[in-house]
């Protein structure tokens, strides 16, 4: 964009904190800078408290921009874990490690990230040097604390990185690569299959596909249905309640019928509009930034058939995580897991859907992808221009979940009036959707009056993913 994005103040600053976005791997990030209101602050109840905003970063330079090598079919180690991420052997001797990063937060001084070593085999050389040095630049630049560092959303996943070094996910070994949340992740996807509400939700798909709709306005009702349900499996994030998988059993309920009070702003017409048009200017894409296996990515995946099956779009691209960081982060194994299991369910509908999706990877029409980016400490603004340019070959782009939507934002605390559009339109590459439920303290695009009532309805409105926003975005 030729100039920044000028919002105004958020309640409670003493001003904009500019952003100057460093490059990733030399190249340039979409947006180079953006005027913002103030860090988000964390809720009380989290272990770090930033005292103050970061002063403005000056850019960096780094390596060339690259990929690492993704390893879809890595299995994660051996070992009855039965949900124990420490089970198994799995962490190895990480329990030492572990009671060492515990007795550095908050106050001890942030240091660099396990160096990921290229003759590990875990990727190229050029990988692997610019993986090290994004680590290096975010780290270094805060230069203190636990305390001092913000923006909360890229040091929460400092703190998820530091895990993994625990784990030995970085190391040569037993411990390579192995998911250390592999045992929730299966607790979660044989919970959710295991739904009544999924179960009934594949079983109107299948049967919709049996018998297509005769006019369009049916089958945006029908894409409305499955955008919803998209939504509501976003309840199902394992770090909101690491340690079992009640919260998902509750996530499992996709059906919408008695969720619409919650649902606080549903813009999706716009997107269903957008997909439903007749074709012009080539074949239509959909890209949808993942967030979490288990529920949400089952719902992923039927909402991605829906789209195919259809023939509403010719392709879907599934952006996915190269690591495991936020523990049910959708990583490409996990969608290949997923695949199977429905694969091997008993139900006929499910084991159609599987078959369907199946055909689609065959086809080339659903494509999984990974990019550094997903897991790296950066805002949605200094998104390497090259990934911007593959975005923006979509028709549509779906943006799943609180945490893509908080480094969409900046993490920062908007006012709730704030227009998502005025903040992302200038420099998004294609037409946005997104799909949250929410569990931070940001809500944008709703009136005060709105935000009132959800906070009279439950004062924890905000934070504890029972309330949802659909929010489209237009191309500018």
């Amino acid at each position: 964009p030729s100039r920044p994005v000028r919002p105004g103040r958020a309640r409670g600053s003493r001003g904009a904190a500019a952003v100057l976005a460093a490059p990733l791997c030399g190249e340039g990030p979409v947006l180079g800078g953006v005027e913002a209101p103030q860090l988000l602050r964390p809720a009380g109840a989290l272990p770090l408290a930033p005292a103050r905003p970061l002063p403005p970063e000056p850019g960096r330079s780094g390596p060339d921009q690259g990929l690492r090598e993704v390893h879809a079919d890595q299995e994660a180690p051996g070992g009855d874990r039965e949900g124990d991420p420490r089970a198994g052997g799995l962490w190895g001797g990480g329990e030492a490690a572990l009671r060492m990063l515990e007795s550095e937060i908050p106050e001890a001084q942030l240091t660099r990230p396990t160096e990921v070593k290229a003759e590990d085999g875990q990727c190229h050389a050029s990988d692997a040097a610019c993986f090290n040095k994004e680590w290096a630049r975010w780290t270094d630049a805060r230069g203190g604390s636990w305390t001092g560092a913000l923006p909360l959303i890229s040091t929460e996943m400092y703190l998820y990185r530091r895990l993994l070094d625990c784990t030995g996910y970085f190391k040569a070994g037993s411990t390579s690569l192995g998911d250390p949340y592999e045992g929730q992740k299966a607790d979660s996807l044989k919970s959710a299959l295991s739904s009544k509400a999924f179960q009934e939700a594949v079983a109107e798909h299948i049967e919709c596909l049996a018998s297509p709709p005769v006019f369009n306005a049916m089958v945006g009702a029908k894409l409305h249905r499955f955008l919803l349900t998209d939504l509501w499996g976003n309840q199902g994030d394992l770090a909101l309640s690491p340690m079992h998988v009640g919260n998902v059993e509750v996530a499992a309920s996709v059906s919408h019928t008695d969720k619409e009070e919650h649902l606080l702003q549903d813009e999706s017409q716009g997107a269903i509009d957008l997909i439903m048009a007749p074709g012009r200017g080539g074949p239509k894409r959909v890209d949808i930034i993942l967030d979490n296996s288990g529920i949400e990515l089952l719902c992923d995946l039927v909402l991605s058939d829906f789209l195919l099956s259809h023939k509403l779009v010719a392709s879907v691209h599934l952006h996915a995580k190269g690591e495991p960081l936020f523990i049910s982060d959708a990583m490409p194994k996990d969608i290949a897991g997923h695949i199977a299991a429905l694969e091997a369910s008993g139900d006929a509908a499910i084991k159609q859907l599987a078959a369907n999706l199946q055909r689609h990877i065959e086809e080339g029409a659903l494509v999984v992808e990974s990019h550094m980016f997903w897991t790296a400490p950066r805002l949605f603004w200094e998104m390497p221009r090259s990934l911007a340019s593959e975005l923006g070959k979509a028709t549509l782009v779906i943006v799943k979940g609180d945490a893509n939507y908080r480094r969409l934002v900046g993490d920062r605390t908007w006012p709730v009036t704030t227009l998502l559009s005025d903040i992302v339109q200038p420099w998004f590459p294609a037409p946005l959707l997104a799909l949250r439920t929410l569990k931070a303290e940001i809500a944008l695009g709703l009136t005060v009056a709105k935000a009132a009532a959800a906070e009279k309805k439950d004062p924890e409105w905000m934070v504890n993913g029972q309330f949802a926003q659909i929010q489209f975005v237009p191309r500018r």
